[in-house]
């Protein structure tokens, strides 16, 4: 970039290797990854970008999001937040990619070292059948020290999504509603060195194996 200013933007960029296992199809995933964030602020304005990518034996997989929005200035601790986002995924051994557009607006309330939120969103995805719509509410709070943050969320879905099966899920069967909701707490603290997160939660899902599931 040809000014200075332009290599103090947030810059993330994460190499490693992953490994997955899926335990419905017995199949497992090996390989390396590489994963790349960038971010910006001006003023009222926000944005980001993201991409990444995991090779295994005989294929690939990569995704990439943008997102941007508004945020009003904070009075009396009130502000308020509208914001877009699209996501894209494709893989080697799939004829085409997906695509999600997602909306939402966020009421945030913050004074001292914490602060709760509440934030509604709507979305529409391109799927290999066709599109598929639905939307979503979320609550949370969060608390700050110096070097660490105790944060807590809730949130309900509601949408539908694509029902494959057969060994390696590639019949398509149609589509089935999705409703479920989902508690999590999570904890971050950091040196100037390291960094540990720890999150646990619950998840509640009629249609489900079971009524609820922990993470």
């Amino acid at each position: 970039m040809s000014r200075p200013l332009g290599a103090q933007r947030p810059l993330t960029v994460d190499v490693g290797v992953t490994a997955a296992h899926f335990v419905d199809d017995d199949a497992n995933v090996f390989g390396p990854s590489i994963r790349l964030a960038m971010s910006g602020q001006k003023g009222r304005l926000f944005g980001s970008a993201e991409g990444g990518s995991i090779a295994t034996v005989g294929a690939a997989s990569g995704f990439a999001t943008l997102e941007g929005g508004v945020r009003s200035p904070a009075a009396h601790g009130w502000s308020t937040e509208l914001a877009g986002e699209l996501g894209a995924v494709a893989g080697s051994n799939t004829s085409g990619g997906v695509g999600t557009a997602i909306a939402h607006g966020r009421l945030l309330w913050s004074a001292g070292g914490g602060g709760a939120w509440v934030r509604g969103s709507t979305h529409a995805s391109d799927r290999t059948n066709g599109s598929l719509t639905g939307r979503g509410v979320e609550s949370g709070a969060w608390w700050s020290w110096p070097r660490a943050q105790l944060s807590a969320t809730l949130s309900s879905e509601w949408t539908r999504a694509e029902l494959f099966v057969g060994r390696f899920r590639s019949q398509f069967a149609g589509t089935v509603p999705v409703r479920y909701s989902e508690g999590v707490v999570s904890f971050h603290a950091e040196s100037d060195r390291t960094s540990v997160d720890i999150s646990a939660g619950a998840r509640r899902d009629a249609d489900a194996a079971h009524l609820y599931e922990p993470s």
